[in-house]
């Protein structure tokens, strides 16, 4: 029987359909969401609410810098050695919060003549909520409750979606309603994820993994036991999060800034398209996957074993699923936008090119996390952000919304093939 890791390929065929049902209602209830939000906000309102969003979102990735993915590693490797640290993680997140709120309002401060900043102020907690979110998962990737996981994340959206439902009925949907739908489901993700965390059980993880042996506590006392240590391992992590924001959603940022909130509207629309496309690589590597690979991250035979396997499977479907995109694009926006909206089909024709390009990433990134890897890694992440943003302030002055997709791609072909080279060099050849 194929075996992926140490999962049954029986096993996986079980989980899978569960993770991705869920999965695809998560993003089928955020890509109905934010279509409701087009219809019924204007389209400069609209706009400015995405772009205030993408904002937000980008200065949350600072908050636990990386501290999500180092927990997953040393887990792996140190069992409950980590509960003794666990004051410095807590630390490790509070500064990383505050420093991640100051640069958040600093930001809005400066460019209040491009966002309204109290409709950004308004908007923090949710840099909260992303950050819990994300440990939550962590704890349940451990516990392999893939099922619950998958249904956590579902829950919040479904959670804004019912509260626009409210608005629609019983109020009005206005960008002020769309923020404070935002703010009310974030809060109540925050209770949620603090009560998960609580129930935090060590013994129980150990049960269902096969964590490797420390037989050599005292050392992992000195080495960790330090915020200096939590924040030097952190930082790749966090780096590489960071990044892959900058070169997937600056576009936003640069057509808000270069263009204006039509512009901001069209792309956005085939963004949140291509971010319902992109759950399938992104709930297999991430919710799976990913634990494994740090697991195993010393056995550099089953390693490239599994990435043989899983590379054709990624491609395969990458492909299929551009062909789909690529010849029901004017459906797709003729179905889910109005009229404003029809200027975003050829951009989305554009756009899927750059489909099996990101199927193939999310795969070869996974990998490149493990050890050393995840250094060159960001190495290379940083390399394609600059040439990203090099690219925008080019193309999109000239060619718009098209320039950006244009830019886009070019980056991830970029990427895609740095990534193949490290895999080659760091992975196969050594």
């Amino acid at each position: 029987m194929q075996k992926i890791f140490e999962y049954d390929l029986i096993f996986l065929l079980k989980k899978i359909p569960y993770l991705w049902f869920f999965s695809i209602l998560n993003g089928l209830t955020n890509f109905i969401l934010f279509v409701i939000l087009a219809r019924y906000l204007s389209i400069d309102n609209y706009g400015l609410f995405y772009s205030s969003f993408i904002l937000l979102s980008f200065f949350s990735s600072f908050t636990g810098f990386g501290l999500d993915t180092l927990i997953l590693k040393l887990f792996g490797k140190y069992k409950k050695e980590l509960l003794k640290f666990r004051k410095n993680f807590i630390f490790y997140f509070i500064f990383t919060s505050v420093i991640s709120i100051i640069f958040y309002l600093i930001t809005i401060l400066l460019l209040k003549n491009t966002f309204n900043f109290i409709y950004s102020l308004s908007l923090v907690p949710l840099i909260f909520n992303l950050f819990l979110i994300n440990l939550v998962n962590i704890k349940l990737q451990l516990e392999k409750k893939f099922i619950y996981l998958s249904i956590l994340n579902f829950l919040h959206n479904f959670l804004r979606f019912i509260i626009l439902l409210l608005f629609y009925y019983y109020s009005a949907i206005t960008i002020q309603n769309a923020i404070l739908i935002f703010i009310i489901s974030s809060c109540v993700m925050i209770i949620i994820c603090v009560y998960e965390i609580y129930k935090f059980d060590i013994n129980q993880i150990i049960e269902k993994n096969n964590f490797l042996e420390n037989n050599k506590s005292e050392e992992v006392h000195n080495s960790i036991n330090n915020i200096i240590y939590i924040s030097k391992k952190s930082l790749p992590y966090g780096l590489a999060g960071l990044i892959f924001l900058i070169y997937y959603q600056i576009d936003i940022i640069f057509l808000k800034i270069l263009k204006n909130d039509l512009s901001v509207s069209l792309y956005s629309c085939c963004f949140i398209i291509l971010g319902a496309v992109y759950i399938f690589p992104f709930a297999l590597t991430s919710k799976i996957l990913t634990p494994s690979i740090h697991k195993y991250a010393d056995k550099k035979e089953l390693l490239i074993k599994n990435l043989k396997f899983l590379l054709p499977i990624f491609f395969i479907s990458g492909l299929f699923v551009q062909l789909i995109i690529y010849l029901f694009s004017d459906f797709l926006i003729n179905l889910l936008f109005n009229e404003n909206y029809y200027g975003a089909i050829f951009l989305l024709k554009v756009l899927s090119f750059a489909i099996p390009l990101r199927f193939l990433i999310s795969i070869l990134g996974s990998f490149l996390e493990i050890n050393d890897l995840i250094n060159n890694k960001v190495k290379y992440m940083f390399c394609a952000a600059s040439i990203n943003i090099v690219l925008n302030l080019i193309l999109i002055p000239s060619y718009d919304i098209i320039g950006a997709a244009i830019s886009t791609i070019i980056t991830e072909i970029i990427l895609l093939a740095m990534y193949f080279y490290l895999i080659k060099k760091e992975l196969i050849d050594k």
